[in-house]
C-alpha cells in the first residue's frame, strides 16, 4: 500500500511588499480625492484592507 503526501507550499511571507501595495494604492485613492481608511472590520464579519471614501 502507497501513501501519497500532498504538500502545499504558500507563498512567503511578504509583509514589505504588502505594506507596499497598500500604501501604494492608498496613494492612488488619496490623489483622487477619496479619504482612505485602513484595516476596517464591517458589521458582517468581513475585513477591507483599505476602504476609499468619498
Amino acid at each position: 500500500m502507497s501513501t501519497t503526501e500532498t504538500t502545499l507550499n504558500p507563498a512567503p511571507m511578504r509583509p514589505e511588499v504588502t505594506r507596499a501595495v497598500c500604501r501604494g494604492a492608498a496613494r492612488h485613492l488619496r490623489d483622487r480625492g477619496y479619504a482612505i481608511v485602513k484595516e476596517m472590520t464591517f458589521a458582517n464579519g468581513r475585513r477591507g484592507d483599505i476602504v476609499a471614501l468619498s
